[in-house]
């Protein structure tokens, strides 16, 4: 890495971030990156703090690629396709809640989106993080941190978010909500919750006539592994039956805790503002009234509950 940052100087700190090229071809950005004072240079494999006595490398890592378009060039001429990678593949962004910016960067998913690493600071340098986001940045919500954790295709495709509280500097995950499109007719939604001994449960929901038939099993390949029958939910407020996404939505809150209009970004929602987008989920949820039919175990889990009975299980994870 001090190869790279030669020519760079690192007692001179400027006011904010900014990115630099260097003479060996990778983009480095350099500055006050966590906030401490310190000058620092984050690249693709590693992480450097320098003053008057030169750059000190405080971190490395491997296989970090970052994407980026360097100026005066389009994507296609950069060597991308289907993709428009930034001008700069580092964001600084709290992810994790702590007041402290992570350093996320920008990467190629195998040539169908755009995704993120995460770098959070630990002691004097950086940890990359076994979690990335698979498209888009991860994000802030409600205090948890929310990771695009699998995204595939593009006629046939399926994406789920994975949704992290941090506990003392551990990420416990507490639940993922899915959805998966062969025919865009006919999604299926997941919504997988952990238990407390640390294995996963998984629903998949889909839409059948005036209801909703729920199966549960194990997430595995866009299905739910050895499916069983788990309940039909049906809306007493809409004869045509719950719509497919704001009833799971609404059952993801239930099964998790965690706040369902949290499933939705504002571009799955036509680039809708994020305020209204929040609370047209918060209208639709109240006019909802939805009947569970099955088990015992089903409805004591999709039923709606009080408040303090949907405590999120969760499982700590690197």
């Amino acid at each position: 890495m001090l190869e790279i940052l030669a020519g760079l100087s690192a007692e001179k700190m400027p006011r904010k971030p900014e990115p630099w090229v260097s003479p060996k071809g990778p983009m480095v950005l350099h500055g006050d990156l966590f906030g401490d004072g310190r000058h620092l240079a984050v690249e693709g494999s590693g992480l450097a703090v320098g003053d008057k006595k030169g750059w000190k490398v405080l971190s490395e890592w491997k296989d970090v690629f970052p994407a980026w378009v360097p100026e005066g060039k389009t994507p296609e001429e950069a060597g991308y396709q289907h993709i428009y990678p930034p001008s700069v593949p580092f964001v600084l962004k709290d992810v994790t809640g702590d007041k402290v910016p992570e350093i996320l960067i920008s990467f190629e998913n195998d040539g169908w989106s755009l995704g993120y690493h995460i770098l959070k600071k630990k002691g004097e340098g950086a940890e990359l993080l076994e979690m990335r986001s698979e498209r888009g940045e991860p994000r802030l919500e409600a205090g948890l941190m929310v990771v695009c954790t699998s995204d595939w295709g593009r006629k046939c495709w399926g994406s789920v978010d994975t949704f992290y509280r941090w506990t003392k500097g551990v990420p416990v995950e507490l639940g993922s909500f899915g959805e998966y499109c062969a025919d865009p007719d006919h999604p299926t939604l997941f919504v997988m919750r952990r238990l407390p001994d640390g294995s996963e449960q998984a629903l998949g929901i889909e839409s059948e006539g005036d209801k909703l038939v729920v199966k549960t099993g194990k997430f595995k390949a866009w299905e739910i592994e050895d499916a069983k029958d788990f309940a039909t939910v049906r809306d007493a407020a809409d004869k045509e039956g719950p719509g497919l996404y704001k009833a799971t939505a609404l059952l993801f809150e239930r099964v998790t805790g965690i706040p369902g209009e949290l499933c939705f970004e504002a571009s799955r929602e036509g680039g809708a503002p994020e305020a209204d987008l929040r609370k047209r989920h918060r209208e639709a949820k109240a006019a909802m009234k939805l009947e569970i039919e099955g088990s015992p175990e089903a409805k004591a889990l999709l039923g709606e509950k009080k408040p303090e009975s949907a405590k999120p299980q969760g499982k700590k994870k690197r």
